[in-house]
């Protein structure tokens, strides 16, 4: 039997590593997916005023005449909480996903942990970005037909957390099984 002679001396990761690589596919996409989310409200939000700002005419002839309603997001933020400690937080917990793959892979030996996670996020961005949607149109059709809260935000807290928590377990699955998937074909360090 011929094999390529960049594997012929690594030998294939075996079940209990393809199991240990699933749960690393959990663990870190879930983790990647929280902080894509609180990065995401954040950029809806912007979106979303800076969207009334141009339809109903609050710019002045191409120059930027009302910046209140943006500066309040800046300072006052989602829910009375600034958004740059969602964006923080956010992108704290993507690097956090990142390095929690790199660890747990290399932890079990499997070749190649960077480039193994890399390819698995990027596969993952599919599925995760449909997840993610989804979880943006329900929440903005849900939150269209309830009555707004008390700080008049556009999306209540509560749903957001419902949403969050939903599109992080979902986002977990599917790290779980692409990790599982692609760890049958990466292979083990060279013993």
């Amino acid at each position: 039997m011929l094999t390529h002679p960049a594997v012929a001396g690594h030998p294939r990761l075996s079940p209990s590593q393809q199991r240990r690589a699933a749960v690393a596919g959990a663990v870190s996409l879930a983790l990647i997916a929280a902080g894509v989310d609180l990065i995401g409200i954040v950029v809806v939000q912007v979106a979303f005023y800076f969207g009334l700002l141009v339809v109903f005419g609050s710019l002045d002839a191409g120059r930027w005449s009302d910046w209140s309603t943006l500066s309040q997001l800046g300072s006052g933020g989602l829910w009375g909480v600034p958004t740059w400690v969602f964006i923080a937080t956010g992108c704290l917990l993507v690097l956090a996903g990142f390095a929690t793959s790199w660890v747990m892979l290399a932890r079990h030996e499997v070749a190649r942990p960077l480039s193994f996670t890399w390819a698995a996020v990027g596969i993952s961005v599919v599925p995760g970005l449909m997840v993610a949607v989804i979880a943006y149109v329900v929440a903005s059709v849900t939150s269209s037909s309830m009555q707004p809260t008390e700080a008049g935000d556009s999306i209540p807290p509560s749903l957001f957390v419902v949403l969050l928590v939903v599109d992080v377990a979902l986002s977990a699955a599917i790290g779980a099984a692409v990790w599982w998937w692609l760890a049958r074909a990466f292979r083990a360090r060279r013993a």
